[in-house]
């Protein structure tokens, strides 16, 4: 004779199956939550974040605890994410994942690269890199995962910059057709020479630029350097020297034309910022960052993408640190196009730039010599 239990057991098994967590596929939507988290960043896109949230958000942050509903943090990251461009985020280690047995509970521990540029209290922009690790616990409810907790730390001496980041495809796009549109392909050294009027006096600038690196400038009767075969230098009254980097942040700042037609030689690691004002317009803006890590941007027209203007940043302590140049009166000098005037606008300082000559792919070894 059956005993009862004997006639449940059949009866049991396939609600256990049915009660049975695929915790591999819990794991495999955990880190999709995670790279739609990553994803937001590079969008900025706040609501995409706070999807993944619980109802409330438990954070540990400098000592502190605190308590958001999602539609708070929701607010908190919108405003973050405000003006905000990604140039990485980027895991420096796989994130370490751990699932309750049940598979309800899900613990993740992170450590990420982060280079960020953002607005600045001056309406100016500014760049930040970082290294911060957290750990974050999550929840299965609803069919998803949502965050419960987040307990953040910072890294006190972050790298200069992220390895690994992905180069931004949006900026590709931009420099790559104001290139065509410039004809700029062809032009492997470039000769400008300039007379400038300043805020005081008048004074002559030549600048010589090659496509590898390359460069001349002379700026009056004095200030001579260069970049040669054998690496960056300045003329010190007949005495050449190596240039330091505030000296070489000079001469690549005034290297216009080939920064026009061929940014990624003098700039690196471009970065699209979305459509900007500009001079009391606005245009499509993309940053690049100079040899010190700053960022320099380039403005686009938004219907043809030819530039019209440059913001730098001044390295030598002299005058406002903001530099926005403005480019005019284009012309098409052997096929490509080139401005004829530039206006440097430095704080109250204005310097007014009239080539005089322009002339491509005819300069020898020797115009990059010091002389």
């Amino acid at each position: 004779m059956l005993r009862p239990a004997a006639l449940l057991l059949p009866l049991l098994l396939p609600a256990c199956a049915r009660d049975r967590v695929d915790l591999a596929a819990r794991r495999v939507a955990l880190e999709a939550g995670l790279a739609d988290g990553r994803r937001a960043h590079f969008a900025t896109d706040a609501r995409l974040l706070a999807a993944g949230l619980d109802d409330t958000l438990e954070s540990l942050d400098a000592g502190a605890w605190s308590a958001e509903p999602r539609d708070s943090v929701h607010a908190m990251f919108a405003r973050y994410f405000a003006g905000a461009a990604y140039r990485a985020w980027e895991n420096l280690e796989p994130p370490r994942i751990t699932l309750s047995d049940d598979g309800s509970l899900a613990a993740v521990l992170q450590v990420v690269c982060v280079d960020r540029e953002e607005p600045d209290d001056q309406g100016e922009r500014r760049r930040r890199v970082f290294v911060t690790a957290y750990s974050s616990s999550y929840r299965w409810r609803d069919g998803g995962w949502r965050m419960q907790t987040v307990a953040s730390t910072f890294r006190p001496d972050p790298p200069a910059r992220c390895l690994g980041a992905v180069p931004d495809a949006a900026a590709r796009r931009v420099l790559d057709g104001a290139a065509h549109a410039l004809g700029a392909a062809g032009v492997q050294t470039v000769e400008a020479v300039a007379a400038v009027q300043g805020p005081r006096r008048r004074f002559a600038a030549t600048v010589h630029s090659a496509r590898d690196g390359r460069a001349r400038l002379a700026l009056g009767p004095k200030f001579v350097a260069g970049f040669g075969p054998e690496g960056p230098w300045l003329d010190d009254g007949g005495r050449v020297e190596t240039a330091d980097s505030v000296t070489r942040s000079l001469v690549r700042g005034h290297e216009l034309h080939l920064l026009v037609l061929a940014p990624e030689t003098r700039l690196h690691d471009p970065l699209f910022l979305g459509v900007l004002p500009w001079q009391g317009d606005s245009a499509l803006a993309v940053s690049l960052l100079d040899e010190l890590g700053t960022p320099a941007i380039l403005y686009f027209g938004r219907r043809d993408t030819l530039p019209v203007g440059l913001r730098l940043r001044n390295h030598t302590g002299q005058g406002a640190a903001r530099v926005d140049v403005v480019f005019g009166d284009w012309e098409t000098v052997d096929g490509v196009r080139l401005f004829r005037r530039a206006a440097f606008l430095q704080g109250s300082d204005r310097y007014d730039y009239r080539y005089t000559t322009l002339r491509l792919n005819h300069l020898a070894d020797a115009d990059f010599e010091p002389r």
